[in-house]
């Protein structure tokens, strides 16, 4: 580690400065430039400005789109657990369906047997009065 620092320490050395933005342009060098170099050197500080902003326009585009997926993870998360309450309701009423189908069946069968019932007590009540009719005419 302590031989990767002296590395970087050897070639990093010259731009240690507060002020050094990382350009040559120190004064000796800034005398030896011309004219055009240093409107070439104005017009790519501006053209990395311009290129900086609309980076960093396209990150808060990304970041937008990630909260707007978040979002629309979040939305698809809730109507999932609306489905799953739906499909459960729907169970539900069907058990109680088949559960109510299997009483009136029930209820049919009791109704029936009380109508023979019913059809039963009317014949015999019918047969005593006769018979007691028959008894009565007899004597």
């Amino acid at each position: 580690i302590k031989a990767r620092e002296e590395r970087s320490q050897q070639y990093f050395s010259s731009f240690q400065g507060d002020d050094d933005d990382g350009l040559l342009t120190d004064e000796a060098s800034v005398a030896s430039w011309t004219k055009q170099d240093v409107m070439m050197l104005q017009e790519n500080n501006k053209f990395l400005r311009k290129r900086e902003e609309e980076i960093s326009h396209i990150v808060d585009s990304i970041q937008d789109l990630n909260s707007i997926f978040k979002d629309l993870a979040q939305m698809v998360s809730e109507q999932g657990e609306i489905v799953d309450r739906i499909d459960f309701n729907i169970e539900n009423a069907s058990m109680k369906v088949e559960a109510g189908l299997e009483q009136l069946k029930k209820a049919e069968h009791y109704q029936g047997k009380n109508r023979k019932m019913k059809c039963i007590l009317i014949l015999a009540g019918v047969f005593i009065f006769l018979l007691l009719l028959l008894i009565a005419t007899k004597s």
